[in-house]
């Protein structure tokens, strides 16, 4: 979709004057032509200020329609030219903010960075809708409208991609383009897992055009269309409809290269022969998940026929077929299709691939199916070892990856006699998997699997038991010794704190955790420790330092739902409740099974009770009895949850658990129960259920103001139980009572009140457009009372949330100055001052940040807030500003986590100020008070460049062998080595000048005749160029001092070492470490000395 050829053709002017200022074509020309020279050089933004330029151009003496420039091969007035040039200048900049963006690691730098892209986005689609609504040329306006679509499916905003590409189908429906826009649009509505419609836009284009890849391919999408959505017979006929269409059999060989050259030019990304051999293996997959086997090998068979050519199918049309009987545990059948497979190929490699792939069936087999296949693994694997240790690095299966995977079926059995309590039996099995991974690490040493091997050979050591755990122990501290930095030596340290801990050592156990955490950054690894250490310290019985642990582990790790578990279960017995339903509400939505989900429950029920909420705690174990499948558990639960309910005096209820629980077998349980029960039908009377249902009430009543009250509890009880569009339907009913709107002595009347919880619950639900109504229409009805701060507060952040900044900065602006005492002020600040922010209007944000802080000093955004107002000042270049704010921000708060953020960013916004002395001072300030930062490998990179430039190389190859030394696994790490090369080679060339200026002293003396004093010249350089060549190594310096040291040994008769250093120069040329001039001359000079004078 990009045509961005553009070169002039034609210039006719009809009019010529001399006048300095006014434009001319020529202008216009050379303005267009330096924004191409921009662009083609990527200064993008430079570009836009040249074509914008050339668009700006107006004067009545120019007629700048004849001005004409080709794009693609389309003719278009510069102006077009220009205007369509700029959307491509912007679509440039959002490709690389997008990458750049991508490629951060920090959150809300990469937040700004998306949003600036995205501003570029737009921009780029505004100039091509100009191009595309205001040409004059047809042919430039297809092709701008194209441009809008490439935008569009680039940042993956594939509803505009689908409403562009239907205008341009509707507005040119016989232009060639429209294949592309079919094309589009169909794989926009695949993106979207909008399945039908791309189906039917896919069909749309196969109906319009009859053939090219794009036809071929929406053939393919068609099918997979079905196949994503499991309607796998639908699928087939499209499939098939492509396979037919190609006509494989008529091809000749001819046909297959030309394919072939037009993949490996970059013409298409894989050639029809390819997609319709896929499309063959798809009709096989399809088969395969309708169960129809025989049909599903027949397709693979095609594959492997017909398409033999193409080797990687023809491997994966095989792998499928066995993929096919595996999965549906036909084992015999899956290891023939192997069978086959070697039988029948032609190539060794690619027998072992499949010969290593069926020992793995076996292994998998055993692991997934509990089958006991370990001996066919083994023997496939030994069969592998005899048959192709010659090919086995070339099919990608080594012979080191071969015993290491034995070694793996051993351990594998081992691990499954264990389970079954075969405890000698799996002590065998561990030692044979120690003989495998033995066999590997003597006869088949590999750096890619000796580590592993170890490894695992220390874990069966471990299982081993006895003396052997000993040497486990020993294995694990010599990889951690070897490799501290490793991933094994990590693994191996796990291994040594759960040794420890099994042999009730919890210090040790704890220590060692307490190491992991202090090394390791890997947050996988972090999290893992943090969790293991967490459990260690409670069954230290110490809870607070296990909770601290526990927290620690990061949401989206494997560790997390059981972290919070843990945790608030350690709240739970210190009694701080409030805290363990936090981290409960933290962890129950990622809760990983019914078992987990049910703990929460129990737990959140149990906290709910410690803080005397019942009715919560009746639900939270109502909860757990509902989703748990644990009897142990549900017993327990039903037990807590009949005394809440006593509590509540909900007898009617207590009496129907605690009925249950009379038979428990828990004697403990029992006798209690016994107990709530006799108090129970006390309380009963034997005359009423202990419930009325509300409902029933509110029907009963025949006074409306009760009935009201009655129907508020109502609302608020689904409110509670988040029945949301129940709450909105009472609401509704209260609201159609008329009542007057009377407050009485109340501080708001029922009618406030119940469209203030009608616009809460269509919040909550949300349903965001029908609570901006509700909303909206009470404060339309009570502009200045109880509810009006909060909802005013709640309408400004909904649009907030909504991304409608305007309407958000315009409420909230309203709610902080009309309700500035509220207690959601802060929030209505802190949000007012991000939309503003997001709008861009800096001034406003910062004004809106600067107020924040001022008034809430202490609150918990203070900081925050601060580094906003400098951030905004910093965009509006009032450098002093963002200057004072950051000094500010790092003495108010001398404990907030972004204090090397605001030293870093005041270093820049001095050196914005020009004030470079202050520049090179803030980094190292930053340097020196926050060396661990993740600020601190990009500041001491810029003190290198700084110095760099400034000539001071000395100091910039310490900043830059600093940064190697301290970030060497930062990401500007990977600049640093290219320009340490640079800054070596200039120090060396300014010390190899001072050299050269004595050499050259006893050159002119012996020229002169002058042959003493020439040799004291000599010898004096001798030692200055020796220590060139030991300080540089693999500079052009080092080279240059070995030469000219030659020429001195020459001088001075000493031909051995003349002789010697000249080999010196001839071993870096064969190591590619001198020029062909260099080797030539000390080739020559060598060559005359061996003759002529040894």
């Amino acid at each position: 979709m990009g045509f961005l050829g553009i070169a002039i053709v034609s210039i006719s002017m009809s009019v010529a004057f001399i006048a300095r200022d006014v434009p001319t074509g020529d202008f216009m020309l050379s303005t267009f032509q330096a924004g191409q020279g921009f662009y083609s050089e990527g200064a993008y933004d430079q570009a836009i200020d040249k074509y914008r330029s050339v668009g700006d151009v107006t004067s009545v003496l120019l007629d700048d329609r004849d001005i004409i420039v080709v794009v693609g091969e389309v003719e278009a007035t510069v102006k077009d030219a220009a205007t369509y040039q700029v959307g491509n200048s912007y679509f440039k900049l959002f490709e690389e903010e997008s990458q750049a963006a991508q490629n951060l690691r920090d959150a809300k730098e990469k937040t700004r960075r998306l949003a600036q892209a995205e501003e570029y986005l737009e921009q780029a689609v505004s100039f091509f809708s100009r191009v595309a609504e205001q040409s004059r040329s047809e042919e430039l306006r297809v092709l701008a409208q194209g441009r809008i679509m490439t935008c569009w499916y680039s940042a993956r905003h594939f509803e505009e991609v689908i409403r562009e590409g239907r205008e341009f189908v509707e507005g040119y429906p016989d232009h060639p383009y429209v294949v592309e826009a079919l094309y589009n649009i169909g794989w926009s509505y695949y993106e979207l897992k909008d399945y039908d419609n791309s189906i039917l836009a896919f069909t749309e284009l196969t109906q319009r055009f009859e053939s090219g890849f794009q036809v071929s391919r929406a053939l393919f999408q068609i099918g997979e269309c079905y196949y994503d959505q499991e309607r796998y017979a639908e699928a087939i006929p499209h499939y098939q409809a492509l396979v037919d269409q190609a006509d494989i059999g008529e091809l000749t060989e001819q046909d297959v290269q030309r394919m072939q050259f037009e993949k490996v030019a970059g013409l298409v990304d894989e050639t029809e022969y390819e997609l319709t051999a896929k499309a063959q293996i798809r009709i096989g997959d399809s088969h395969s998940q309708l169960r129809d086997f025989d049909k599903a090998e027949d397709a693979y068979r095609i594959v492997t026929t017909v398409f033999s050519q193409e080797r990687r199918l023809v491997e994966k049309a095989y792998q499928s077929l066995a993929d096919m009987y595996f999965s549906s545990h036909l084992l015999a059948q899956c290891v023939d299709a192997y069978r086959e497979a070697i039988d029948s190929a032609a190539s060794k490699a690619f027998q072992a691939r499949m010969q290593f792939q069926l020992a793995q069936r076996y292994t998998e087999a055993s692991k997934e199916w509990g089958e006991d296949l370990f001996d066919d693994a083994i023997r496939e694997y030994n069969v592998y070892l005899k048959a192709y240790a010659e090919v086995a690095s070339s099919a990608g299966y080594s012979l080191a990856n071969t015993w290491y995977e034995i070694g793996q079926v051993h351990y594998a059995r081992a691990e499954r006699l264990a389970a079954q309590g075969a405890a000698a039996p799996s002590r065998d099995a561990y030692r044979e998997a120690l003989q495998s991974y033995s066999t590997q690490l003597e006869q088949h040493p590999d750096p890619a699997f000796n580590m592993a091997t170890r490894f695992n050979a220390a874990l069966s050591q471990q299982m081993i038991g006895g003396d052997a755990k000993i040497e486990a122990i020993d294995g694990f501290r010599e990889i951690i010794a070897e490799d501290p930095d490793g991933s094994y030596a990590t693994s191996s340290q796990f291994q040594l704190a759960r040794i420890q801990l099994g042999l009730g050592q919890h210090d040790e156990s704890a220590a060692t955790y307490a190491e992991i955490i202090a090394a390791t950054a890997d947050s996988s690894h972090l999290d893992v420790a943090h969790f293991e250490l967490g459990l260690v310290l409670a069954t230290a019985k110490d809870l607070a330092q296990a909770t601290r642990h526990l927290l620690q582990v990061r949401k989206g790790s494997a560790q997390y739902s059981l972290s919070r578990l843990e945790a608030a279960r350690g709240f739970v017995s210190l009694t701080d409740y409030d805290q363990a339903l936090a981290v409960l509400q933290q962890g129950m939505d990622v809760a990983q099974n019914d078992g987990e989900r049910a703990q929460y429950w129990y737990l959140t029920g149990k906290a709910y009770v410690g803080k005397q909420d019942y009715t919560l705690a009746v639900d939270a174990f109502s909860k757990t009895i509902g989703v748990s499948s644990d009897p142990l558990l549900q017993e327990i639960a039903r037990y807590d949850r009949g005394t809440s309910y006593t509590r509540l005096e909900r007898y009617v209820e207590a009496v129907e658990d605690l009925k249950i629980l009379s038979d428990s077998e828990n004697e403990r349980i029992r006798g209690a129960v016994q107990r709530m029960l006799g108090m129970a039908y006390l309380r009963l009377n034997d005359s009423q259920e202990a419930l009325k249902s509300y409902l029933e009430l509110a029907a009963a009543s025949t006074d409306l103001s009760e009935r009201a009250d009655y129907l508020v509890l109502i609302l608020e009880l689904h409110m509670e139980q988040e029945q949301y569009e129940e709450a909105v339907a009472v609401g509704r009913q209260i609201l159609a009572l008329e009542l007057a709107d009377d407050k009485k002595d109340s501080e708001y009347s029922i009618q406030e009140q119940v469209h203030f919880l009608i616009a809460e619950s269509q919040h909550s639900a949300e349903n965001y457009e029908a609570a901006v109504e509700a909303y909206r229409e009470g404060l339309r009805r009570y502009p200045d009372s109880f509810y009006s701060p909060d909802m005013a507060y709640a309408l400004g952040t909904l649009y907030f949330q909504m991304d409608r900044l305007d309407e958000a900065a315009a409420t909230l602006e309203d709610f902080v100055t009309r309700f500035g005492d509220s207690p959601n002020a802060l929030y209505g600040f802190y949000y007012l001052g991000y939309a503003h922010f997001s709008l861009r209007e800096f001034d406003k944000s910062r004004d809106v940040f600067a107020d924040l802080a001022q008034r809430f000093p202490d609150s918990e955004v203070a900081a925050e807030s601060m580094m906003r107002v400098a951030e905004s000042a910093f965009n509006l270049s009032e450098f002093a500003t963002v200057i004072d704010v950051y000094q500010e921000v790092l003495v108010a708060y001398p404990d907030a986590p972004i204090r090397d953020e605001a030293t870093y960013n005041m270093a820049w916004a001095y050196y914005e100020a020009k004030d470079e002395e202050a520049f090179v001072h803030g980094l190292r300030r930053l340097l020196d008070t926050f060396p661990e930062s993740e600020f601190a490998p990009d500041a001491r990179f810029t003190l290198g460049d700084h110095f760099f430039n400034k000539e001071m190389y000395q100091q910039a190859l310490t900043e830059y062998q600093i940064v190697m030394r301290d970030h060497g696994d930062s990401k500007i790490a990977l600049e640093v080595p290219e320009v340490l090369k640079n800054v070596r080679e200039i120090i060396a060339y300014g010390e190899y000048e001072q050299a050269i200026a004595i050499f050259s002293e006893g050159l002119s003396l012996e020229k002169a005749d002058n042959k003493a004093e020439a040799v004291e010249k000599f010898r004096e350089v001798v030692p200055l160029f020796v220590d060139l060549m030991e300080k540089y190594p693999g500079t052009e310096v080092q080279v240059g001092a070995l030469s000219n040291l030659g020429i001195c040994y020459e001088f001075l008769n000493q031909w051995t070492d003349a002789v010697q250093t000249y080999d010196k120069v001839i071993e870096l040329f064969e190591n590619q470490e001198a020029s062909q001039e260099a080797y030539q001359f000390a080739k020559g000079h060598r060559d005359w000395i061996v003759t002529s004078r040894l």
